[in-house]
């Protein structure tokens, strides 16, 4: 419960609660700890709640009929995994599965909604919040539809930098684990190409590898290649 308390307390928009309704999501919340190869939820279960990530990373999933997957989001610790369709009264669309293993903290929307009306800097917190995923995600869109795969990767790397980055002597490196599978359904490039790609950053020093880990030695470097 602690955990829980320190990791609501520094997530956006739950930054912007007063103690007691803070306790009152910490007292609603369940958490839960996801394993790999689990799911988080399931494309027509009820969508009645949110996650936010506490530990590791969430990735949402679309599965298509064709057999094709494509992930539509990577979350990290603080980011809250949610549909776009968080306030209709309809079944989850997508499935959530964990990057490994990952804790999160299941927080109702009935509390979600209770919160919206009373508090209006959490309301305009979260829609902000909402807004910039959305903003991600247009701009991996478009990357999709305009940019070769070494720029789809290259940005694809960057956010998962920026989610997930940790400082280290030789650069920031990406804190889950991630397979070129994964990078694949997240850039909708083939796992061979997306492989390829990888081992051309790595001979140009711009990608690092130390056992399954990822790190980028030179950051603002990708970042030039992602907007190319």
């Amino acid at each position: 419960m602690k955990e829980l308390w320190a990791g609501l307390g520094k997530a956006i928009p739950f930054t912007n609660l007063n103690k007691k309704e803070l306790e009152a999501v910490v007292d609603d919340a369940t958490g839960i700890e996801v394993k790999e190869g689990e799911t988080l939820f399931q494309a027509g279960s009820p969508n009645d709640a949110v996650y936010m990530v506490v530990k590791g990373g969430v990735k949402l999933i679309r599965n298509h009929s064709n057999q094709r997957r494509l992930i539509l989001e990577f979350f990290g610790p603080g980011e809250i995994v949610a549909e776009v369709s968080l306030f209709k009264d309809t079944a989850h669309s997508t499935e959530a599965r964990p990057l490994g293993k990952a804790e999160v903290a299941k927080i109702s929307l009935k509390v979600l909604r209770r919160l919206m009306e009373s508090n209006s800097r959490f309301s305009q917190a979260f829609l902000d919040m909402v807004s910039n995923q959305l903003i991600d995600y247009r701009e991996r869109l478009e990357s999709m539809v305009f940019k070769d795969v070494e720029a789809r990767l290259a940005l694809a790397l960057t956010i998962l930098a920026r989610k997930f980055g940790k400082k280290e002597p030789k650069g920031t490196m990406i804190g889950v684990k991630i397979t070129h599978q994964e990078l694949s359904d997240y850039i909708a490039a083939s796992r061979e190409t997306v492989s390829l790609c990888l081992g051309q950053f790595k001979r140009k020093r711009l990608l690092l590898t130390q056992v399954r880990w990822l790190i980028i030695p030179d950051l603002k470097a990708l970042k030039k290649i992602a907007e190319v």
